[in-house]
């Protein structure tokens, strides 16, 4: 007895190309449970309130003028909610400058301010991860913030379990 005969069948049963298009749907299948059904309550992200700070720096005065406490905020690349603006902190904006004899000055910057954001937002938090708005939080990476009337693009600089 051949193991496929003339008809491609293995061992007279069953075609071969039926069995790889079994396998190919249990295979998928198995997949996307694996992906979108299977729980491992070690990873499972706990809902928590975190309180992010985001440094603008060099802010045109018309955009400042649009920060304010109480403002719900999207993530833009996201595009969802990330929070509320708890606190706006408005500092005049400086940059280093060195002089023709050597010497590094700071000095301000016209008509531009560095805004400090201070953000509360819900979290889902993992053993190595802070997901605000679908995006991972960490201090030192760049974000872009939006609102109704403004978009900033700030760095990451705190970033605090809310107790």
């Amino acid at each position: 007895m051949r193991i496929v005969d003339r008809q491609g069948r293995l061992f007279g049963l069953i075609n071969i190309i039926d069995i790889l298009v079994v396998l190919l749907v249990v295979s998928a299948l198995g997949f996307y449970v694996y992906k979108h059904k299977a729980v491992n309550p070690r990873i499972a992200p706990a809902a928590k309130t975190y309180t992010v700070q985001v440094l603008v720096q060099e802010v045109r005065q018309v955009t400042v003028n649009e920060l304010r406490s109480g403002l719900v905020v999207k993530e833009f690349d996201a595009n969802t909610v990330m929070g509320t603006i708890r606190a706006v902190d408005i500092k005049p904006a400086l940059r280093l400058v060195q002089r023709d004899d050597g010497q590094v000055l700071s000095t301000p910057v016209p008509d531009r301010s560095d805004v400090t954001l201070t953000i509360e937002a819900p979290a889902q938090t993992t053993d190595w991860s802070i997901r605000i708005a679908n995006t991972d939080m960490r201090i030192g990476s760049t974000i872009k913030v939006t609102g109704q009337r403004f978009m900033v693009t700030g760095t990451v600089v705190g970033l605090e379990e809310k107790k």
